[in-house]
Parts: structure tokens; C-alpha cells; sequence
């Protein structure tokens, strides 16, 4: 996904490309949310009522896809890229401080995700994030 970062952010700029993308992402993540409220779960076990593949299923399966695109094409790439924004003196410091930053992230979502789910339905805890 980088090489296509790489060509568009040349003639369309950085700013724009993560504008661009991070709409086609809310839109991927919010139908991802609706589409998982349809998937009969057992809220109690979190396994599913079924085992045949849904059309839900396909549905939540393409539009992570459309996430992850759109994810790897700008803010995968962007914010890492955010080196060129500071000035050279605490250019160190200030890439620490966003690895710092989405490594805390990680672990906040990370730590809480599994006693979410077992709180809230699948749909209302990927709605909330």
C-alpha cells in the first residue's frame, strides 16, 4: 500500500490523501458496525448462532477490506511521514511522542477489547470505538 501513498501524494498532497481516505474509512467502519448487528451472536458466549456463511458476513468481510485499504493508502503511511512537519530539533522528540501515543492506543484497545464484547454486543462495541 506504501508504493501507492508514494504516487499519490505527489500530485495530490499528503493532506488531501489522508482527507480523502479517512471518510472512505469512517464509511467502512460504520458499515462494518451496522452489518455486524444483523450476525446472530450469542452474546453470552460470543460464538455464532450459525454456521453457514451470511451475506452479513461477506458484507462486514469487504467493507474491513475497504478499512484496510484505505487505511494502508494514508494514515498507515501519513503519520508516520509526520517527521517532515517538525522542526529538526525535536524532530526526535516529536516522533516519539506518536509512537508513544499509538502504542498507548494499542494497549487501551487492546486491554479492554475482550471485556467489551462480553458487556456489549459486537455491533454496539465496534459502534462506540
Amino acid at each position: 500500500m506504501s508504493w501507492i501513498n508514494m504516487l499519490a501524494v505527489n500530485p495530490i498532497s499528503r493532506r488531501r490523501v489522508v482527507l480523502l481516505t479517512s471518510w472512505a474509512m469512517c464509511a467502512g467502519l460504520v458499515a462494518v458496525a451496522i452489518a455486524f448487528g444483523f450476525i446472530p451472536v450469542d452474546v453470552s458466549t460470543l460464538e455464532l448462532e450459525t454456521e453457514s456463511i451470511s451475506t452479513t458476513a461477506i458484507i462486514v468481510l469487504v467493507f474491513i477490506i475497504c478499512f484496510v485499504f484505505c487505511y494502508g493508502v494514508s494514515m498507515g503511511n501519513a503519520a508516520w511521514m509526520n517527521t517532515d512537519l517538525y522542526p529538526s530539533e525535536v524532530r526526535a522528540i516529536g516522533t516519539m511522542w506518536l509512537a508513544c501515543s499509538c502504542w498507548v492506543a494499542n494497549i487501551i484497545v487492546s486491554s479492554t477489547f475482550s471485556s467489551m464484547m462480553k458487556i456489549l454486543r459486537p455491533a454496539e462495541y465496534l459502534g462506540s470505538m
